[in-house]
């Protein structure tokens, strides 16, 4: 009893109503859990909206303060074209350093010119001209903090920098203008503005940097130089550097391409002077999916919001893009650092398990008494029925209880008269088993006999059925059990055993899960019906051989006269050339009738062996040669149309002659005045041949089309009606179909045989 309390159904009851109870609690704090969140989700998007579109502005606007200041001092170092100097008063405080580098005199600023551009009068000019220019160099610098370094770079190599710069950081033929800084103001078209270069690891010792470059022209129109002013990354981008939304919200900046420019890793990445910072936004990121469709819609669109999750968190980027450079400003927050659903939750669904397990433990104290122990002692009486005692169960209350023991005796009663029912059905079932003649038996996998309707054996389930039954070491050839076995369908199959034949159905038992229990075996012997059918078979073609003996008879007259006068030239005492051609008449005509009669004992002889393949106008030529001299007697052509090479079919040999001769003797009985009779042969498909026999004779009424292989079916006054039955039967056995069609000016045959060996395929 305590055993079952503890799988109580008051208790599952209690627990369902528990769980049931708990879901209005649950479906409520996650409607307001749900509120809150969208309020906070709105709310933060409003935020990051506007918080980003504050730093945009905020870059923009730094960054068009260096282009307006580029530009300027770019349009300063044009107009020093203009200025009228002598180079051969160049000062001669520009001297060449032990690496044969040119150096300006003094630290206000740098000068650099390789070691391999020699210092022309050209260049000469160029170095007075910049002179001009190095105030403006030093007031832009001094009126942005975030500039390292304000230089020109001029189309001749040479270059000034401001503040000053040691020229040891360069190698000594290092020239300028392949750097980043020079080619990408080269690239722009004229009058475009200003470029950005990528990140790259400043050659001063100022860390991460961009360079803002502008071309300036000469009078003539051609490149005069390149304007560049190298930008403290940190110090651009200080209003994003600062900018931290909780624990793990940050800034970043990246071009249109993907490249970062500002990511807060970078600041612990060094790198080495000049070398560009070449590491992409996903990449960052191991190239996640996730961070890769980011990427793609910051690419796509101007600004917007992408709420994602990663590592099993929510977070969200919103962006914009700058319109005056190719960058994208973006700013990435965890989700989860803003939510307070979840303790909501939590406080809620305890609160409410609390409350109703109180409520449950008091509701299940008074089902006990009342529904449990009625429903336990119910059970044991239950138990007792299984046992096979059909005793009426007790009715104790006119409640459900009662009701549900009533319907229990009642089920009880019904369980009774089924019982016996089903001995009945066995009994009966039984009786049918073994009142059959034929041999029937059950086996199992192993062909083990389970059952057998005869007193074949006497221990049938201690041997297979082929040694118990058969007196056999493996099973029978041919058995159809194998195949049953194997593929679990019903299979029909000729047994021959110990000079007997036998008529073998195997058909599968299979369990509620479609998996064999046994083999249901039925056996026949057919020795006695196959014996009397070969008989038939035999005394059918002597029939139809009787009825040729005639036209036989006609085709031996004819050689047998031509030896007989040949003989009686002979006797007459022709010689010489006369006397050879006479004796070649005699030999051919001997080998003619030996050949008719060779023909006649080849068709008359049973030939029950192995199938073989045959070749079928050898067959034809053979029925041909029967029933020549009638077809020439009732006036019938037969045109026989099969190829030279060999058109083959695969069979018993003397089944096709049976066949053959069948056919077209019913066609040339439908001729009585004559007509034309087609025989054709060709291949259908990879191993099927079709052999057509066409007659011009009378057509077969409809009505009869379907009858006309049923056995002692005719319509003539002499026939048996077993012909065409015997052709269908030997085409049946040997693979093949028959088909009978009327045609305007006729009647076709279709015979479709095997033209080699059939292939064994599994299943």
């Amino acid at each position: 009893m305590d055993k079952h309390m503890k799988n109580s159904f008051v208790k599952r009851t209690i627990l369902t109503v528990l769980i049931i109870s708990i879901i209005p609690f649950a479906i409520f704090t996650a409607i307001l859990i749900h509120t809150v969140q969208s309020f906070e989700g709105e709310r933060l998007e409003d935020s990051l909206n506007m918080v980003i579109s504050e730093k945009v502005q905020t870059m923009k606007k730094d960054l068009q303060k260096v282009e307006g200041d580029v530009y300027n001092l770019a349009q300063w170092a044009q107009s020093t074209e203009a200025y009228e100097v002598d180079p051969s008063k160049l000062s001669k405080d520009y001297k060449r350093n032990e690496k044969n580098v040119l150096e300006a005199p003094g630290k206000k600023t740098s000068t650099y010119l390789p070691n391999n551009i020699a210092l022309d009068r050209d260049i000469a000019r160029e170095i007075m001209q910049t002179e001009a220019v190095v105030p403006a160099m030093k007031s832009m610098v001094n009126n942005n903090e975030e500039l390292a370094y304000v230089y020109i770079v001029t189309s001749r190599g040479f270059m000034r920098v401001y503040p000053y710069l040691d020229n040891a950081i360069f190698a000594p033929d290092h020239d300028q203008r392949i750097d980043p800084f020079y080619t990408i103001a080269n690239q722009k078209p004229k009058g475009s503005g200003a470029g950005w270069t990528k990140p790259y690891y400043d050659y001063g010792g100022n860390g991460w940097i961009v360079t803002c470059s502008q071309s300036y022209y000469k009078n003539d129109g051609t490149t005069g130089g390149v304007v560049c002013a190298d930008v403290i990354l940190n110090k651009l981008v200080q209003s994003i550097v600062d900018f931290r939304i909780g624990d793990s919200g940050f800034a970043f900046v990246i071009d249109e391409n993907g490249g970062v420019i500002y990511h807060p890793d970078m600041q612990d990445i060094k790198g080495k002077m000049g070398a560009t910072f070449q590491t992409k936004y996903a990449e960052n990121y191991k190239k996640s999916p996730v961070r890769t469709h980011i990427l793609k819609e910051m690419q796509k669109n101007p600004s917007g919001l992408i709420n994602f999750t990663e590592d099993g968190r929510k977070k969200a980027v919103v962006f914009e893009k700058l319109d005056t450079i190719d960058w994208i400003i973006g700013i990435e927050i965890d989700k989860e650092e803003y939510s307070v659903g979840r303790e909501y939750l939590t406080i809620g669904v305890w609160a409410a398990i609390l409350i109703l397990f109180l409520l449950m433990i008091v509701l299940g104290s008074v089902l006990s008494r009342r529904i449990s122990a009625p429903i336990l002692q119910l059970t044991e009486d239950v138990k007792k029925m299984d046992e096979g005692n059909l005793v009426p169960l007790p009715v104790n209350t006119e409640d459900e209880i009662g009701m549900l023991a009533e319907a229990f005796n009642h089920m009880s009663e019904k369980i009774s008269e089924y019982t016996g029912e089903l001995i009945y059905s066995k009994n009966q079932l039984e009786s049918v088993f073994n009142s059959i003649d034929d041999t029937m038996m059950i086996l199992d996998r192993d062909y083990q006999i389970k059952k057998i309707n005869k007193e074949r054996v006497e221990q049938p389930g201690n041997e297979p059925c082929y040694k118990s039954v058969r007196g056999l070491e493996v099973p029978c050839k041919n058995c159809p059990v194998a195949e049953t076995i194997e593929h679990l369908y019903q299979h029909k199959a000729e047994v021959v055993c110990n000079r007997d034949i036998f008529q073998v159905a195997s058909y599968p038992v299979l369990d509620e899960w479609d998996q064999l229990k046994a083999v249901v075996v039925f056996e026949k012997s057919v020795t006695n019906e196959k014996i009397m059918e070969k008989e038939l078979f035999q005394t059918e073609k002597m029939a139809v051989i009787g009825q040729m003996v005639a036209g036989v008879t006609h085709e031996l007259k004819t050689p047998l006269s031509v030896i007989k006068g040949a003989s009686f030239l002979l006797k007459n005492g022709i010689k010489g050339e006369e006397q050879a051609e006479v004796i070649c008449e005699i030999d051919a005509n001997i080998t003619r009738a030996e050949r008719i009669v060779y023909n006649m004992l080849e068709f008359s002889k049973s030939s029950w062996g192995e199938s073989q393949v045959h070749n079928s106008r050898k067959l034809i030529d053979q029925i041909y040669m029967l029933v020549r001299q009638e077809c020439v007697r009732k006036g019938i052509n037969v045109d026989i149309n099969i190829e030279e090479d060999p058109v083959t079919i695969f069979g018993n040999g003397d089944s096709f002659k049976n066949i053959f001769l069948n056919i077209i003797t019913n066609a040339m009985e439908a001729m009585e005045e004559g007509g034309n009779l087609t025989i054709t042969a060709y291949y259908i498909g990879d191993n099927r041949t079709c052999l057509c026999f066409k007659n011009t004779g009378d057509r077969i009424p409809e009505e009869n089309l379907g009858k006309i292989f049923e056995p002692f079916f005719t319509t003539k006054e002499k026939g048996t009606g077993l012909g065409l039955w015997l052709v269908y039967k030997e085409i049946m056995r040997n693979k093949g179909s028959i088909k009978v069609k009327n045609k305007l000016d006729g009647v076709e045959v279709e015979i479709i045989l095997p033209a080699k060996p059939l292939e064994v395929k599994e299943g």
